[in-house]
């Protein structure tokens, strides 16, 4: 059995709007004040939203401290003083966490697959499909049917799809990342801890949800990873196909660039995969060129 590995660079070969660039135009456009407000809070905003889902952690807790402080100038003076500016600092952490989440499902709900068409040629023939994206691009410009399909951290689907998306610090780590030992900004920063919790992508759990797909692909001897950066959010999930999989499977890995192939030697390494079951390739080796 053969197991394909979508992700977003798949969608963007078919020049398909889904670079986390193209979501920081759309919230400049049509989320201004949250985008103002997240550029405020941390050091490098182009950082961030080259690499957004990475660096949502790296939140500048004493900026956003420093936000609140300045609208209660008698934080660190009074007992009313302090409980307006905790109040003040609630209510940002409240804006700010599900806002992100709801615009990025805005945002992914506007790419248009109708002029999209298939660029690459795909062996579906018994196999299966782990998708990262969200789009239907398989559904629909594939025709990949839909039970061969797992939706990973889901897909567009209705009015309301529920969307995953987050970071991969683990729960010690952001402690560690906002403890304060300052009598008036423990408070503060344990609010802070529980935005970036809030924006956590908790891969146990999904892959625990997902554990009739897991058990599906046991026989998987050949893997096609198209388009994945095999990114440290994502490498959970590749630790549990790789342990999963025959152990002798051909992973067939798509790269872009030289430093792109150094990036996933590194992971194979980190995986524990056998370099000489590896083949790097490129999606043009792939292309349709009918």
């Amino acid at each position: 059995m053969k197991l394909y590995i979508i992700g977003n660079g798949f969608d963007i070969y078919h020049e398909i709007p889904c670079k986390y660039s193209d979501f920081k135009r759309f919230c400049e456009r049509e989320a201004n004040d949250m985008y103002r407000r997240l550029n405020a809070y941390y050091d490098d905003a182009d950082d961030l939203w080259s690499y957004f889902e990475r660096n949502l952690p790296n939140i500048n807790g004493e900026a956003l401290i420093s936000w609140a402080a300045d609208r209660n100038p008698d934080w660190n003076r009074n007992r009313e003083g302090y409980y307006c500016f905790i109040d003040e600092l609630k209510n940002e952490v409240d804006f700010l966490e599900p806002l992100l989440s709801l615009y990025f499902r805005d945002w992914i709900m506007t790419l248009n697959l109708e002029n999209i068409t298939p660029r690459l040629n795909l062996d579906t023939e018994d196999c299966k499909f782990l998708n990262f994206n969200y789009t239907k691009t398989l559904e629909i410009v594939y025709h990949v049917n839909r039970n061969d399909i797992t939706y990973i951290h889901g897909v567009v689907n209705g009015n309301f799809p529920k969307l995953v998306v987050g970071h991969c610090a683990s729960i010690d780590e952001i402690r560690e990342l906002f403890q304060n030992d300052n009598v008036f900004k423990k408070e503060a920063y344990d609010e802070i801890a529980g935005l970036v919790a809030g924006w956590r992508k908790d891969t146990e759990r999904i892959i625990s949800e997902n554990e009739n797909f897991f058990n599906s692909i046991h026989t998987v001897n050949e893997i096609y990873v198209l388009g994945s950066s095999m990114s440290d959010v994502d490498l959970p999930y590749f630790n549990k196909i790789k342990n999963v999989v025959e152990e002798n499977a051909v992973w067939n890995i798509s790269v872009n660039s030289d430093p792109g192939r150094e990036h996933m030697i590194n992971m194979v390494h980190r995986l524990g995969v056998d370099i000489n079951n590896v083949n790097f390739i490129s999606l043009d080796d792939l292309a349709n060129h009918e």
